[in-house]
C-alpha cells in the first residue's frame, strides 16, 4: 500500500492550464463574474433545487492515476473486474478517464477544456488552487450548496463542517466541490527505536528533556549513531518546534496581528534548543545535506535513535529496521513532546485528499449527488472499497471479514492492485488507512495507536486556510518554510552551525523578512485572519 502522505495522487500538475483555459472560453470580460445563472456556462442557481429527469445512470469521470500503470485506457478500464464490480453494487454505468500524470497530462487536458468535451465529475487538488483561478466566477463549476442535503445528507453529514467551508471547497458561501478524505488526516509522529530505549532503562519520552536523555544515552553507547535523524530542508525533522509554541510553516495571532511563528520569540528559543543539539552531537552533522536517500539509509542501518515519520509507514520502517514488518520489539511511535511551549509537532491539517467537480453543464448533478452518498450508507460498497470483491479478494463469515485461503486475497495482491478499490475508484477518499482495514493487519493496532497519537500531536493551526501571497512568486525567500532558498532556512543554517550567534542571526533574519515585505505580507494576513474567522 502506499504508506505516506506525499505517495497520494496528485492533480496539481493534471490542471495547470485550466485556469488559463476558462479565462481563453470566457465571454473574455476582465475579472467579471458570469452576471446571472441563465448566462451560458452560468452555475447552477441557489434557489430551491429542481431535479431534472434521472433517466440512465451514468456518470463519466476524469481523474489522474500514476500509481496504477495498466489502469490507464478506457477498454481496461471498462473491463476491469473491480470497476464492474462497482457497477452492480451501485446499478450506475461508470466510465473513467485515467490521465497519466506529467506534461501529457497538460496537453490533453488543454484539448479538452478547450473543446469543451468534459466527464460528469472532474477531480481536482480544489477550487482555490492557482490552477482553478477563475473558474468559479465564470461558473464552470455547479453550485451544490442547493442540491447536498436534500440529494446528499449523508455525505453532507460525514464531513466535518470545517471541510465544507474549506477553499478548497467552497466560495463566498456556496459549495462548489466534494471532498474526498483522508480517515486520519494528522500522521506525523516520532519513530524511535525502542529496543534501545529497553536497553538504557528508559521509558516512552514525553518531555523536551526525557529526548535528550535518551540522545545522550546513544551517543554513549551507539557508535556511530545520533539520537536524532534530520534530513535536509526539515522534511520529516521538524521536531522540537511545537515545544516552543512555534513552527517554521505556521502563523499566529499575536498582539493583534497574525504573524508567521517563524519570526516570533517563541521561534529564537526553538532554534537555541536545536543549536544545543548540534553541539552537543545529538544530531548528524550533515543535517543540511542529508539527501533523502541517506537519511532512509542512516535510519535503516541503526545510526540513528529517532526520526519523524507517518503513522501509516510502520510495516515498512519495520522491514527495514527489524527485518520483519510485523514485528513491534523494534520501533515504537511516540507523541509529540511537552516543552516550555506547547506540546505539538505542526499544524492540524484538513484531511482533504481531493476535491471533485461537477461542470456547469452536467444537466443532473442530483443523480451524482446520490452515488457520492451511497458510497456512505450501502455497507457492501463499504466493504467493496475496503477489501475488494467478496469471494475473490475477502471471506465475510457471520459479519466478520477473512483472508484466509484465497489466492487473490486482498492482503496478498501487489499494492498498484490494491489501489483500484481503496482509492481510485473509492470517492470517498483513502481506504486502506480506515479501521476496517487496519484491524485486520498484524501490526494494525499499533498504527491505529500511531494515528491517535499523530492526531494528539498536531496543534491548531488558524493559517490552514491563509491564502497564497501574490508576493511569494517575486520574493519567494519571504515564504514561511524551511525550504532552500528562503531567509528562515538561511538564518537557521548560519545559527546551527555557529556562523553566526543565535541572536545575531535571528534577530538580523526578523528584521530582513520585514523590510523587504513582510510588513505588507503581516497586514494583509491580519485583514484576511478578521474576515475569516470573525475576530
Amino acid at each position: 500500500m502506499v504508506g505516506s502522505k506525499k505517495s497520494a495522487v496528485s492533480l496539481l500538475a493534471a490542471t495547470m492550464v485550466l485556469g488559463g483555459l476558462l479565462a481563453a472560453c470566457s465571454s473574455k470580460k476582465d475579472n467579471t463574474p458570469a452576471a446571472s445563472s441563465t448566462s451560458p456556462g452560468a452555475s447552477k442557481s441557489s434557489a430551491a433545487p429542481t431535479a431534472a429527469p434521472e433517466g440512465p445512470k451514468k456518470i463519466s469521470f476524469l481523474l489522474v492515476n500514476p500509481t496504477v500503470p495498466d489502469f490507464n485506457s478506457v477498454s481496461q478500464t471498462k473491463d476491469n473486474v473491480y470497476v464492474k464490480q462497482l457497477q452492480k453494487l451501485t446499478g450506475y454505468e461508470l466510465s473513467y478517464e485515467f490521465l497519466p500524470g506529467g506534461e501529457e497530462t497538460n496537453k490533453q487536458l488543454a484539448v479538452r477544456f478547450a473543446s469543451g468535451d468534459l466527464p460528469d465529475v472532474i477531480r481536482t487538488d480544489g477550487i482555490s488552487a492557482p490552477v482553478n483561478a477563475g473558474a468559479v466566477d465564470q461558473g464552470a463549476f455547479t453550485d451544490l450548496t442547493p442540491l447536498l442535503d436534500k440529494y446528499a445528507p449523508n455525505l453532507k453529514k460525514a464531513i466535518p463542517d470545517a471541510v465544507w467551508k474549506s477553499p478548497l471547497v467552497s466560495k463566498n458561501g456556496k459549495i462548489y466541490g466534494i471532498p474526498s478524505m483522508w480517515p486520519n488526516p494528522d500522521t506525523r509522529l516520532i519513530y524511535y527505536r525502542k529496543d534501545w530505549m529497553k536497553e538504557a532503562g528508559m521509558n516512552e519520552p514525553t518531555t523536551n528533556d526525557e529526548w535528550l536523555k535518551f540522545f545522550e544515552w546513544v551517543k554513549n553507547n551507539k557508535k556511530d549513531a545520533v539520537g536524532f535523524a534530520y534530513r535536509e530542508q526539515m522534511s520529516y525533522s521538524e521536531l522540537f518546534f511545537g515545544s516552543f509554541g512555534v513552527h517554521p510553516t505556521m502563523w499566529v495571532m499575536k498582539d493583534g496581528q497574525f504573524v508567521p511563528s517563524m519570526i516570533t520569540p517563541g521561534m529564537k528559543d526553538a532554534v537555541k534548543f536545536w543549536k544545543d543539539m548540534y553541539d552537543k552531537g545529538y544530531v548528524n552533522k550533515n543535517m543540511f545535506t542529508n539527501k533523502a536517500a541517506d537519511w532512509d539509509n542512516m535510519i535503516s542501518t541503526g545510526k540513528a535513535g529517532a526520526w519523524l515519520h507517518d503513522a501509516a509507514n510502520y510495516s515498512g520502517w519495520a522491514k527495514k529496521v527489524a527485518g520483519d514488518e510485523n514485528n513491534t520489539s523494534v520501533i515504537g511511535l511516540a507523541a509529540a513532546p511537552k516543552g516550555p511551549g506547547g506540546d505539538f509537532l505542526r499544524g492540524k491539517k484538513s484531511g482533504i485528499y481531493y476535491v471533485s467537480v461537477i461542470p456547469s453543464k452536467v444537466k443532473n448533478p442530483e443523480m451524482i449527488l446520490k452515488y457520492f452518498d451511497m458510497a456512505y450508507t450501502n455497507q457492501q460498497l463499504q466493504d467493496f472499497f475496503h477489501f475488494g470483491i467478496e469471494g475473490t479478494n475477502y471471506k465475510k463469515t457471520d459479519g466478520k471479514v477473512s483472508f484466509d485461503g484465497l489466492d487473490k486475497a486482498y492482503a496478498k495482491l501487489p499494492s498498484n492492485e490494491s489501489q483500484i478499490f481503496t482509492l481510485l475508484l473509492n470517492p470517498r477518499g483513502v481506504g486502506y488507512e480506515d479501521k476496517e482495514v487496519l484491524a485486520l493487519s498484524p501490526v494494525g493496532s499499533v498504527i491505529a495507536d500511531g494515528f491517535a497519537k499523530a492526531s494528539k500531536s498536531a496543534g491548531k493551526d488558524e493559517s490552514l486556510d491563509l491564502p497564497a501571497f501574490d508576493i511569494i512568486k517575486e520574493k519567494p525567500e519571504l515564504a514561511a518554510s524551511a525550504a532552500t532558498g528562503t531567509l528562515f532556512a538561511d538564518m537557521f543554517a548560519k545559527a546551527i552551525t555557529g556562523k553566526e550567534s543565535v541572536d545575531q542571526a535571528f534577530d538580523s533574519f526578523v528584521a530582513e523578512w520585514k523590510k523587504r515585505g513582510g510588513d505588507s505580507m503581516i497586514k494583509i494576513a491580519t485583514d484576511w485572519h478578521k474576515s475569516f474567522y470573525g475576530n
